[in-house]
């Protein structure tokens, strides 16, 4: 059955149960902090495996917005991720261009694309592994499921780590407007394509 477009935000909801093929899953929500972004453009990747990645085709203005984790059952395993850019509810969704970003080491990550571009350049000059060293820190101080690091102090800029639910794979994003139009959301998900039925219980 196709996924109902509304469970990508009310997966948000503290307390929210679905219907889904492991049996019925109740939600949990955390906020992770904010993410800042100085370009406004907004790339998700492999941060081990695939930094070369095209950024999303939309743009924000840069700022900080907040980050949530979208927790399911009772291992708070990370069934999807969002950044907030505006207030209200999204009414309509739209996939992202690209649609898609794989993962092949169980984690995926979002960070500012002028961020991506000099993760790349320490890889190039074989530093990379120290900056990966201060996130895999972080993410196990938060049981391995997510990590929000500075990696650039000049400018703020950070990169949001976090666990893939079921380990590698391709994984979907979507763009959330308002009513009126306003871009309130870039949600990612790991977990809705597992829903039993359309409704949430």
């Amino acid at each position: 059955m196709e996924m109902p477009h509304s469970a990508l935000w009310t997966a948000f909801e503290d307390g929210r149960r679905f219907d889904t093929v492991r049996g019925v899953q109740e939600m949990h929500c955390r906020d992770i902090g904010a993410i800042r972004l100085l370009t406004g453009r907004i790339i998700a990747c492999d941060p081990q495996f695939d930094l070369v990645q095209e950024p999303f085709s939309f743009r924000v203005p840069p700022g900080e917005y907040p980050v949530f984790l979208s927790l399911v059952g009772d291992d708070r395993e990370i069934a999807l991720t969002m950044i907030q850019f505006n207030d209200g509810e999204p009414t309509r969704w739209v996939p992202t261009k690209p649609k898609y970003f794989s993962v092949d080491s169980s984690n995926g990550c979002i960070m500012d694309a002028k961020l991506a571009r000099m993760l790349i350049r320490a890889a190039e000059r074989d530093r990379f592994d120290r900056h990966w060293k201060r996130v895999a820190d972080q993410m196990e101080e938060n049981d391995g499921l997510w990590a929000n690091v500075c990696l650039h102090a000049d400018s703020g800029m950070n990169i949001i780590a976090f666990k893939t639910l079921g380990g590698d794979g391709a994984f979907e994003s979507y763009l959330g407007y308002s009513e009126d139009n306003q871009l309130v959301c870039l949600v990612t998900d790991f977990f809705l394509g597992d829903l039993a039925s359309g409704e949430a219980t």
